[in-house]
């Protein structure tokens, strides 16, 4: 089947992005508004790895996704596996497009696919350091000098975005990025188990007064 020919612009596009990788980037982001074409840059990028013999996985958080991103890729002439549930896999095929749910549960709680494990760590581990990068680069902005009138608003901004990535890492990474409690001490000294009274007041409820009805005198 005959590639689509792209145009100038999404050329432009891939161009710089395969610039990046061979620059040594490992983590690219690439931004395009609604309509311009994602999907064919990346086909085109696609068929050039697979070209090249080298494996690729597009990762999708949705069923609908995943189909529209095989179907798009079929239309360039490219033949993709499906990981996703009730899918029979191909694994044999240097392209696979995978949703993110099925491929969590195969990777991390199943064994039927066990070359993807290790793959699917280091791309968690890759992600989580872009994030890390990401928490670094948005305390370092400095765009609310700019502008004095809103500048308030834009550090609150900042420190939630900031706040809300160091939240995730510290779930998600744990032993890297969550807080660490050192604990000194020789390993080899035995526990001391100790307990501590502590003074607890008794409860004193409150007197009840009752409290009769003035029926007046000529009651």
């Amino acid at each position: 089947m005959k590639r689509p020919e792209l145009r100038p612009y999404q050329a432009e596009a891939g161009a710089k992005v395969n610039a990046a990788i061979a620059a040594g980037y490992r983590r690219v982001l690439m931004v395009a508004p609604t309509g311009s074409g994602k999907t064919v840059i990346a086909a085109a990028m696609i068929d050039q790895a697979a070209a090249a013999g080298r494996e690729v996985l597009v990762v999708a958080h949705r069923r609908e996704i995943v189909a529209q991103t095989v179907a798009k890729l079929a239309d360039a002439g490219i033949e993709a596996g499906i990981i996703q549930a009730g899918v029979e896999p191909r694994p044999e095929l240097l392209v696979q497009v995978a949703s993110i749910q099925t491929l969590h549960a195969r990777a991390i709680r199943g064994s039927r696919f066990a070359g993807f494990s290790p793959r699917y760590a280091r791309a968690c581990e890759l992600r989580w350091q872009t994030m890390a990068e990401e928490v670094i680069e948005i305390a370092d902005k400095q765009d609310f000098v700019e502008r004095p009138d809103i500048a308030n608003a834009m550090v609150q901004q900042q420190r939630l975005a900031v706040d809300a990535r160091k939240w995730l890492l510290s779930k998600m990474a744990p032993r890297k990025y969550g807080d660490r409690v050192e604990v000194a001490g020789s390993p080899d000294a035995p526990i001391i188990r100790r307990i501590e009274l502590i003074a607890v007041y008794p409860r004193i409820e409150p007197p009840t007064i009752d409290v009769e009805p003035d029926n007046g005198p000529d009651a």
